[in-house]
């Protein structure tokens, strides 16, 4: 395989995983929205936390809450990078009221904002790779 074939292909390759992140922001950004419509904030309480630590000294924590809905108790946990809560503290849920074993501890989609544009800046990188070649 030539060099300017090698290019190609990994301009190819940075297009298509800008678009596949781009993809994946949009898809999770729907979700999140569906579920912001039948969200209901009420109050929780953290249960339980656990630290779990992967083969990279990655530090995780999944933090398990129960919260009430109609009388029926909720026994749900997320996980954070961090500790942002302690056994018998009180911290704001959303749960959908269609389905209240569904829960979140944001309605934020900061995160589905952030997969968008890191797929525009791979699609411009391979976008940018091919321009680059036709120059030189």
């Amino acid at each position: 395989m030539s060099e300017n074939q090698q290019k190609w292909l990994l301009a190819i390759l940075f297009v298509l995983v800008g678009i596949g992140i781009i993809v994946y922001g949009v898809f999770s950004g729907n979700k999140a929205s569906e579920f912001k419509k039948n969200a209901v904030e009420t109050t929780a309480t953290v249960t339980k936390i656990s630290r779990e630590t992967d083969a990279e000294n990655r530090v995780t924590y999944q933090i398990y809450v129960t919260y009430s809905v109609d009388g029926k108790n909720y026994n749900e946990y997320y996980t954070s990078s961090k500790k942002d809560a302690n056994e018998g503290s009180q911290i704001k849920v959303y749960y959908d009221k269609n389905n209240p074993e569904k829960m979140r501890v944001t309605l934020s989609k900061s995160s589905e904002h952030f997969l968008i544009v890191l797929g525009f800046v791979f699609g411009a990188i391979g976008i940018g790779l091919t321009l680059r070649k036709e120059t030189s």
